[in-house]
């Protein structure tokens, strides 16, 4: 199934636990502690947003990790980039199961990269907007493997995301979480195409 669709479908069910949309500037900053994470809830059926903004991980510790739910009879089927800003061009992301991650900054590298589900560079210079980074991040695509791997959808459970960049400046990015009915690719696209028809009349 297309992008496109996959996002129309999100759209069109109705969300098992409301849309989740957090963003670093209103709700304030996202946890810094691996283990501790901003936890941002269920996230149900629909799209749901993440907005923050990291500077120097080492240097100034500012990393952003947060903890969300796959809800039961549910699969995240895409992870989007939608906002890239700052003079850094890449970002480093990771996601692990369960509710924290395996590694600080200071540990990340020389730990062991099993730890985690996969990993991902993405910004300016590495990863189109609009891009799905879900894929490429089970695949470590960019990365040189990091994580022990994953092939898209990621079922029903609790995940945690960490972002972090090495760059003096600040860099401000957005992501966009895909939600949508645990089901056979077949029954989605029927899914889809019966939400389509629904919309036209």
């Amino acid at each position: 199934m297309s992008i496109r669709g996959l996002l129309a479908l999100a759209l069109c069910a109705a969300p098992a636990a409301g849309q989740v949309v957090y963003d670093e500037a209103v709700h304030g900053p996202l946890s810094t502690n691996n283990l501790n994470p901003t936890d941002l809830g269920v996230f149900g059926v629909g799209v749901h947003t993440v907005s923050g903004t990291v500077v120097d991980a080492i240097a100034a510790g500012d990393v952003d990790v947060f903890t969300f739910e796959i809800a039961a009879g549910t699969a995240l089927t895409g992870l989007f980039a939608t906002a890239y800003q700052g003079s850094d061009p890449v970002l480093f992301m990771a996601i692990a199961a369960g509710p924290s991650f395996p590694f600080n900054a200071g540990e990340l590298f020389g730990g062991d990269q099993d730890a985690y589900l996969g990993s991902l560079h993405f910004g300016a210079l590495e990863v189109a907007l609009g891009t799905d980074l879900l894929p490429g991040l089970g695949a470590g695509e960019n990365t040189g493997g990091a994580g022990s791997g994953f092939v898209p959808p990621l079922g029903p459970g609790i995940y945690t995301m960490y972002i972090q960049q090495t760059g003096p400046t600040p860099v401000s990015y957005g992501l966009a979480f895909v939600v949508v009915p645990a089901a056979p690719t077949g029954a989605l696209a029927a899914a889809g195409l019966l939400c389509a028809a629904r919309r036209r009349r």
